[in-house]
């Protein structure tokens, strides 16, 4: 096949996952995006380097997006175009803004605690961090980040809300895709999770216990705010070494902010 350099690129990819419709030069722009964003600003040479590409398909494709307004060129170097991202923000802004209960309650928590804490919305079929806040201990969680999804049978935000969804929807999401196994302890069975959620239910809180980064521990808890089935889950994070002697003040004061 040709690319977008108008090189001739032998794909590497299994030949159901082409036939499935993965088009390459739109799979290696939005990786170029995703480079980019994470590092501020980079050369041609340093895109092409990082991504493993000809030169010329990274110089084709970053002029393709710059012309499509996603980059910004400053001499050699390329920038996300603040404009657009500003744009694409707007359009989703209000559904991702956290409520006033939402903020003042992960504050609280975080306040009482010292945690880092977050929280998190279903967003379609995933689950989405809306908020976050820093806490006061000189070692803090690392990996929290405004609009993180995915994972949810490893992120005990993600495992709250499928806890309390309602039936029908938490089997469908875990029966619909495979369960990605992120560490050593992420549970990837179905029926292993379908035991965990009606554990997390019983007690009223879900526990992330380094399922989805070693060595991290999380709790959280659902937050009603008038819904039958919460939408809303507040978490706070800490490394392993502090989750056993702190879970019960901290699932108290999970409680307290959830439920004020």
């Amino acid at each position: 096949m040709v690319d977008a350099g108008g090189d001739v690129a032998v794909s590497s990819e299994p030949e159901q996952v082409r036939r499935a419709g993965r088009i390459q030069s739109v799979a290696r722009a939005l990786a170029i995006l995703d480079e980019i964003s994470a590092k501020r600003s980079m050369r041609g040479q340093e895109v092409a380097s990082s991504l493993g590409l000809n030169l010329t398909t990274a110089v084709h494709l970053l002029n393709t997006l710059t012309e499509c307004g996603y980059l910004a060129k400053h001499g050699r170097a390329y920038s996300l175009s603040t404009e657009k991202v500003l744009s694409l923000y707007s359009q989703i802004e209000a559904d991702a803004r956290p409520s006033p209960a939402v903020l003042s309650a992960l504050l609280q928590v975080t306040e009482e605690t010292g945690e880092s804490g977050y929280a998190s919305c279903w967003a379609g079929d995933d689950v989405m961090i809306i908020a976050v806040a820093e806490g006061r201990h000189a070692i803090r969680v690392a990996a929290l980040q405004i609009g993180r999804a995915g994972d949810i049978h490893a992120r005990s935000s993600g495992k709250c809300l499928l806890a309390f969804a309602p039936q029908g929807q938490a089997e469908r999401l875990l029966t619909s895709r495979a369960l990605h196994r992120r560490t050593a302890n992420t549970i990837v069975d179905v029926d292993a999770m379908r035991v965990e959620l009606s554990q997390i239910r019983d007690r009223g809180y879900a526990i992330d216990r380094g399922e989805y980064l070693d060595g991290v521990w999380g709790i959280a808890v659902p937050m009603y705010l008038g819904e039958r089935y919460p939408q809303c889950a507040l978490t706070i994070t800490m490394p392993a070494d502090r989750f056993a002697a702190n879970e019960t003040a901290c699932v108290q004061a999970l409680l307290a902010a959830a439920g004020a």
